[in-house]
């Protein structure tokens, strides 16, 4: 039952952003590194955020975000590898959040005029 939750959420968010998630393979995703269920992963998404203020232009922060959106669900799919379904989904459902993030910002570059050609070519190599 667990497991079919876990299925149910990814196709969700497949759905909901197919321009990012579409056919991901593991050879594609990074390493998950710390995962949710350590006591001190509190301190991976603090990084992340800090991390991610010093980044400027909005191409670059879309890239940052589908990078985010690439880590967590690495890390969902490691999750529900050890049986841990309900935090897997949740971890799912944050990487569709940083999908929509980084769709935001590439709107926002587009609109500015900038060259998001290295950003869109990323999106569609991911939905390739």
């Amino acid at each position: 039952m667990n497991r079919l939750l876990v299925l149910l959420s990814f196709l969700f968010i497949f759905v909901l952003a197919p321009s990012v998630f579409a056919q991901t393979t593991d050879a594609d995703l990074p390493s998950p590194g710390l995962l949710p269920d350590s006591p001190i992963y509190f301190l991976k998404p603090l990084s992340e955020k800090v991390r991610g203020i010093f980044i400027f232009g909005e191409d670059s922060k879309a890239l940052y975000a589908l990078k985010l959106a690439d880590k967590r669900l690495s890390e969902a799919k490691a999750l529900s590898d050890k049986g841990e379904d309900e935090l897997a989904a949740d971890i799912a459902e944050q990487a569709g959040k940083e999908n929509e993030n980084a769709q935001e910002h590439l709107a926002k570059a587009e609109s500015e005029g900038k060259d998001v050609t290295a950003v869109v070519e990323r999106l569609a190599a991911n939905s390739a």
